[in-house]
């Protein structure tokens, strides 16, 4: 199955990321490389303002996950994980950057304004409360969250995967955000 470039690309995510965490297989991270390079090179991209920058840290951040994706508890978080990846090198990068008083321009903007620092430091707070969370609500929850919104599944695709109707649907999201925002406080 792994010599098959089809079987592949037809593969669900969170397999694909449990089956490299067995087995290491160089054509499964590969097709990880395949479904990520452009959108973490877009994000690096709008964070750096900068082509080659972006490109250097995209290429960080794959070889960060070939040396941590052992590390991924949940499969199905492997997006967020990775964003969360290419976040944290340009974080890196800024620091490194300041600590030689080459700040460059496009970084100076965000971290000029005391006030967007905060609100950026607060959203990094919130986002991993939720990560944490995320492990500790009902697993049908987690999946249903997941599938909508890290997966971008529209509704439609979760009545028939689910078995049930749009709007049990939209309640079981409604209640699963509400647990993720009681317990995040």
């Amino acid at each position: 199955m792994l010599g098959r470039q089809e079987s592949l690309r037809e593969m669900p995510l969170s397999h694909l990321v449990l089956t490299y965490q067995q087995n290491h297989h160089p054509l499964l991270l590969s097709e990880l490389y395949t479904r990520y390079f452009d959108r973490v090179y877009n994000y690096c991209f709008s964070l750096s303002k900068n082509q080659d920058l972006a490109l250097d840290l995209t290429q960080d951040v794959f070889l960060k996950i070939t040396e941590h994706l052992d590390e991924l508890r949940n499969p199905d978080l492997f997006p967020a994980w990775l964003f969360r990846i290419a976040h944290n090198r340009f974080i890196n990068h800024v620091k490194s950057t300041s600590r030689t008083n080459q700040i460059p321009a496009f970084a100076t903007e965000s971290f000029d304004d005391p006030e967007a620092h905060e609100t950026a430091m607060e959203r990094e707070v919130m986002f991993q409360k939720v990560l944490t969370v995320l492990d500790e609500i009902p697993e049908t929850d987690r999946e249903l969250l997941i599938d909508k919104y890290f997966h971008k599944v529209s509704i439609h695709h979760l009545e028939t995967k689910y078995g049930l109707s749009e709007s049990a649907i939209k309640m079981r999201l409604s209640r699963a955000r509400q647990r993720i925002a009681k317990k995040c406080g």
